[in-house]
């Protein structure tokens, strides 16, 4: 197992926290609105990715709908992805990525509890960068309250496998933000999808406003376990920078490594299974709504086959966002 590269990367994290002495980020004050609304946000983005020497040209819509009331809303996103070029162009690559209803059953000055019904990314609902890269077909219900130490929340969830073959698996996570009025957080999460897959990971993590670099930055660590077969993986990195308007950007560095079997294989996000290596991502933003994307990827093989080889993996993207 890995768990002690897991508790390096904690330590340095928390050393690190004290040796920057970050700020908090504070969050902006949210004007409270009763009325309905209406939304329409999106964005259109033109992507090349080389991938084994090999460029690959594609043009992509997301199109996001959005009704909100006091208590209650609904969302809707359609996800246009195809390739570009007179020879082998796609026209009709479209997907539902999210339709989600959303209720607010409770709303106190210390308690709230929100269910959200519907599709959306794993992602958006639990909390990973080795896993949680499925769609979330399902429901979870959150609920959020203040302790003396932080801000704390507990969110349980179910969700389809195969409909026809009737397997359903579920997620669950704990966590504690703002810990002790600070940018700190840690959270806590279980998946299972089914007896040879059941994944616990824990997260730590601190954001706050360094006053040296005059920019937000983000550390954060992971380590995940499949507890069936002892399958582990883990992830440590840092993002500086966020963006708002023209001229800001951020950058995300990470290293990963994930084992195979660690998670169920529709659900490895990152790297992928039985990869270790170094992620990275800028964004900076031409205008307001106008931004350029470069990533780059390096990974290779845990344990090597005859197959195994050192991938680089290069993409840029041009978007405007609306």
């Amino acid at each position: 197992m890995n768990w002690k590269y897991f508790l390096t990367a904690s330590l340095a994290l928390g050393l690190g926290t004290s040796l920057f002495a970050m700020e908090e980020v504070e969050d902006p004050e949210i004007e409270d609105v009763t009325k309905t609304c209406l939304s329409v946000t999106g964005d259109v983005r033109t992507e090349l990715q080389i991938k084994k020497k090999k460029p690959e040209l594609d043009v992509e819509l997301n199109l996001e709908l959005g009704y909100t009331t006091d208590k209650t809303f609904s969302l809707i996103k359609f996800k246009f992805d195809n390739d570009m070029g007179i020879d082998g162009a796609t026209f009709d690559r479209v997907s539902l990525s999210k339709a989600l209803v959303g209720l607010n059953l409770l709303d106190l000055e210390e308690h709230n509890v929100n269910v959200i019904v519907g599709r959306q990314p794993f992602s958006d609902a639990f909390h990973s960068k080795a896993q949680f890269n499925s769609s979330f077909d399902g429901a979870h219900i959150k609920y959020d309250f203040l302790t003396p130490i932080g801000e704390a929340y507990i969110k349980q969830g179910g969700f389809v496998i195969n409909d026809k073959l009737k397997k359903i698996g579920s997620a669950t996570e704990i966590g504690l933000d703002k810990i002790n009025e600070t940018g700190a957080y840690m959270k806590g999460s279980f998946a299972h999808w089914n007896p040879e897959h059941q994944v616990v990971q824990l997260s730590v993590g601190y954001k706050g406003f360094h006053p040296t670099l005059e920019q937000v930055v983000h550390l954060y660590a992971a380590g995940l376990m499949n507890v069936k077969n002892q399958k582990n993986g883990y992830y440590a990195g840092l993002t500086v920078g966020e963006r708002k308007e023209k001229g800001d950007y951020s950058l995300d560095l990470n290293y990963q490594w994930l084992e195979k079997k660690a998670v169920h294989k529709k659900d490895a996000s990152g790297l992928g299974v039985n990869k270790k290596g170094i992620a990275g991502e800028l964004c900076y933003n031409l205008t307001d709504k106008v931004s350029l994307y470069k990533s780059v990827k390096w990974k290779k093989d845990i344990v090597k086959t005859e197959k195994s080889s050192d991938d680089w993996i290069y993409e840029i993207e041009l978007r405007h966002s609306f």
